[in-house]
């Protein structure tokens, strides 16, 4: 059964030969073959169409080249769609020109634009934006002369262009990573989950490896491990580290909060003070407020007959 409501895109493919025609006439004659296409641009998003070099052939071996013209922007003012037509037929013209030796060649190889595009783009009418990112010279617009040109003398067909192709949101993967940190843990690195980094921290010379996941669950551990580190560093351990402070037998250690800046012996400490200017007693007393205990009132009982 035949299907009713069958759409063509052969308006708009025979209106973009046109345009294709109709811009070459004002340059060179070029003895090669020239093939429009309408293709979805993919991934080029700022893409409006672009120029292949020998994509097709005729059973004979004659080869042909191709202009592609992007169905996302067939939406566009016809105007701007025979424009496109026009920055096509400028690298179609230098292609000629060139003839591999190099010296026409108006585009690098990662697509930017350069100054022999934009001569020859001038040549054609269009106006080149300065450029401002790796397209180059490649962004384009009719001059004022080249667009009543368009309107006056080609005429464009509005009504080809009817139907364009939808730009849809594209859905990224989500990417598993892995953290990787080095023995100074001056820098994390996170790298796709199948992969191994073997790279070298420039800071400590230590190769970075696979960082351990937190201690969510147990926060005093994340906490032990840090001042465990940290006592490490010093070359002092946690039980040198408490004689030092102290180490009053009548009291519980955990009385006392650790600080690495206790970790002195008291005839460094009262030295210090001195050269302060200060005496032992006073420093003493300066540090009472972060360990200070208020004693409690202790309750006697009345005795009976008082």
């Amino acid at each position: 059964m035949p299907i009713k409501d069958l759409v063509s895109l052969r308006p708009a493919l025979a209106e973009l030969e046109r345009a294709v025609d109709w811009a070459a006439q004002t340059i060179d004659d070029v003895p090669f073959k020239l093939v429009p296409v309408i293709q979805t641009k993919g991934r080029k998003s700022k893409c409006m169409g672009w120029f292949s070099e020998d994509q097709w052939s005729t059973r004979e071996g004659e080869m042909a080249h191709e202009i592609t013209f992007c169905a996302e922007m067939l939406d566009s003012d016809p105007v701007d769609i025979v424009a496109v037509a026009v920055h096509e037929v400028v690298h179609f013209w230098t292609n000629y020109l060139d003839h591999g030796t190099g010296e026409y060649k108006d585009t690098s190889t990662g697509g930017r634009h350069n100054k022999i595009f934009k001569e020859y783009a001038e040549i054609l009418g269009l106006v080149c934006a300065p450029p401002h990112d790796a397209y180059g010279w490649g962004y384009t617009i009719p001059s004022a002369e080249l667009r009543e040109r368009i309107e006056k003398e080609f005429q464009p067909d509005h009504l080809a262009f009817g139907l364009f192709r939808l730009v849809k949101p594209r859905t990224t993967p989500t990417v598993k990573t892995n953290a990787w940190t080095c023995y100074c843990k001056g820098l994390t690195l996170r790298i796709p989950a199948k992969q191994t980094l073997d790279a070298t921290c420039h800071k400590c010379n230590e190769k970075f490896v696979p960082k351990e996941p937190a201690e969510k669950d147990n926060p005093t551990v994340a906490i032990l491990r840090e001042l465990g580190a940290a006592i490490e560093r010093v070359g002092v351990n946690v039980f040198e580290a408490h004689i030092l402070a102290g180490n009053h037998e009548d009291e519980h250690p955990e009385d006392y909060p650790f600080h690495t800046h206790n970790m002195i012996h008291e005839g460094d400490h009262d030295a210090d003070a001195e050269d302060a200017g200060v005496e032992s007693g006073e420093a003493e007393e300066e540090a009472a407020p972060e360990q200070a205990v208020v004693p409690k009132a202790k309750k006697t009982r009345k005795k009976k007959g008082a």
